[in-house]
């Protein structure tokens, strides 16, 4: 059988399949609306709280900088142990903030108005629809350099790629050298439905 794969991360995972191409996942553009300004005032992480998603580096890393930190998502039942002891510790409601699930109309108006997305994960994550939502929003995305986040994110271009929470905390306090616009473009290029069929 023939595969599509939606990243080289994803390949990596099942080496021994019959891979004939390699096409990202996409954004529709027109759904989200862009903010070049620079002026922000946070930082945003949205996911499940889990271990995997590191949700625990990017409380640390917002909190040793007195930075205010939005976190969106759910936690799962088998995430709860987790959560509760290396995680809501440092949730104090003002500087870290957690507002659970999101719709998207939400979701759109926190990505376009924060710094930066913060995407420390930690597993072989295959693409993180996020990371691109983010971009298409005008925000950078801080992520780890795994799974798929170093084919999304050109470090220094539409955001940074690190390899530990020192790094993390100095791209947090770098993230305003940035171009945003270069962001949305980015977006155009590489991950809309026309750069798909492209592929």
């Amino acid at each position: 059988l023939n595969y599509v794969s939606i990243s080289n991360a994803q390949r990596s995972n099942a080496p021994y399949l019959n891979y004939v191409g390699n096409v990202y996942n996409a954004v529709e553009p027109e759904k989200f609306n862009p903010n070049f300004e620079t002026n922000q005032e946070y930082f945003f992480h949205i996911g499940t709280m889990s271990k995997n998603k590191g949700v625990d580096i990017a409380v640390k890393a917002a909190h040793e900088l007195g930075e205010r930190l939005i976190l969106a998502g759910e936690v799962r039942p088998e995430d709860q142990e987790f959560w509760d002891t290396e995680v809501l510790p440092l949730v104090d409601g003002q500087k870290i903030r957690f507002i659970g699930k999101v719709k998207h109309e939400q979701k759109v108006y926190l990505f376009r108005n924060s710094k930066a997305l913060l995407f420390p994960s930690q597993w072989n994550e295959a693409f993180g629809m996020v990371a691109i939502e983010s971009l298409a929003s005008g925000a950078p995305v801080i992520g780890w350099n795994s799974g798929a986040i170093p084919e999304i994110v050109k470090d220094g271009e539409n955001g940074f790629v690190v390899d530990n929470i020192e790094d993390f905390k100095k791209a947090m306090q770098n993230i305003s050298q940035i171009d945003r616009r270069k962001c949305v473009e980015g977006v155009h290029e590489r991950f809309t439905a026309d750069a798909m069929a492209k592929t």
